[in-house]
């Protein structure tokens, strides 16, 4: 599992990277608001840990709001902050951040997220997942590069990463005309063409109808 940790504090960076290399997760730290988004997208993170005064409230909590809309439901993300900022805190919180943590690092905070809801949810869909307070619908819309259409499912190429497991609808409106254009899909497959650095995905259709189906395959007959 990768973490993505925004410090330009020791006193915050030195802890925190003892307490994840121990569980063997992959650290990566930034400490510049503009290099933290991305390096975010370049190496995706199960944890984002943001250091509340590394950058303003505002600053701070439109992160948090890029993090929910291009990630989703899934990763964790902690806000360090003071006690004495409770406004603060709530503002984190309203926007999509799971928890704040507070200088002692307490560290059982943290263990009881990833062994909650990590380890949990790892491998189910964006909207079965937990979502935090504040967290919100993502709808994203992403370029492809499809490569085959089949009777159970698509491949494609595309520059970002998905993850296994998520949902999405496919539009066949341009390639075939079908009594339903648009199919729900779930990605089973994701490869890494390193060559290319870009993904290759297969996507099988979710609780297809037979009939439908059937259309697609007359369809590709057809082509």
């Amino acid at each position: 599992m990768n973490v993505q940790l925004l410090s330009d504090k020791q006193d915050i960076i030195n802890p925190i990277k003892l307490f994840f290399q121990r569980k063997s997760f992959q650290i990566f730290k930034t400490d510049s608001i503009e290099s933290f988004f991305k390096n975010c997208v370049e190496n995706p993170s199960n944890i984002f840990i943001l250091q509340s005064d590394i950058g303003s409230e505002t600053q701070i909590l439109d992160f948090i709001k890029d993090l929910r809309l291009y990630f989703g439901a899934f990763p964790l993300i902690f806000v360090i902050d003071t006690k004495t900022k409770i406004q603060n805190v709530a503002n984190f919180l309203n926007v999509g951040a799971d928890s704040a943590l507070y200088l002692p690092l307490d560290f059982t905070i943290i263990e009881d997220f990833i062994r909650n809801r990590l380890q949990k949810d790892s491998f189910l869909p964006i909207h079965y997942r937990h979502v935090p307070s504040g967290g919100i619908p993502v709808k994203l819309s992403r370029p492809i590069k499809l490569s085959q259409v089949s009777t159970d499912g698509i491949t494609f190429e595309s520059a970002d990463f998905l993850m296994r497991g998520m949902f999405f609808k496919f539009n066949f409106e341009n390639i075939f005309k079908l009594s339903t254009r648009q199919i729900k899909c779930k990605i089973t497959i994701c490869e890494k063409n390193e060559t290319e650095e870009t993904y290759k995905y297969f996507a099988e259709y979710f609780e297809i109808a037979p009939g439908l189906r059937k259309e697609i395959r007359f369809s590709l007959k057809n082509i």
